[in-house]
């Protein structure tokens, strides 16, 4: 599985703003799993024990969430137009 190019979008948005991201975990259906990747190359599948990572894009269906020194910082809201918010807007 390729990283979506949605995410790759937010990782590059979050690394503009100044934070250091290469762990993005995407969510496989359901949910319990998620397929892992460091520095963009794919690592394996892993559980939910993934969530104790910092520095770490999570992803699921409908968003992707930036957590940065074990707090939410940037959310992207997936579909359509992808949206990207300061975690504090919402």
């Amino acid at each position: 599985m390729e990283i979506p190019d949605d995410v790759w979008k937010f990782v590059e948005e979050a690394r503009k703003r100044g934070y250091n991201v290469n762990k993005i975990a995407i969510a496989k259906v359901p949910f319990q799993r998620y397929y892992y990747y460091e520095d963009g190359e794919y690592v394996g599948e892993v559980g939910e024990e993934i969530a104790l990572e910092t520095n770490i894009v999570m992803c699921h269906d409908d968003l992707c969430i930036l957590f940065y020194n074990d707090e939410p910082v940037l959310v992207m809201m997936r579909g359509g137009k992808p949206q990207i918010h300061d975690a504090k807007e919402l």
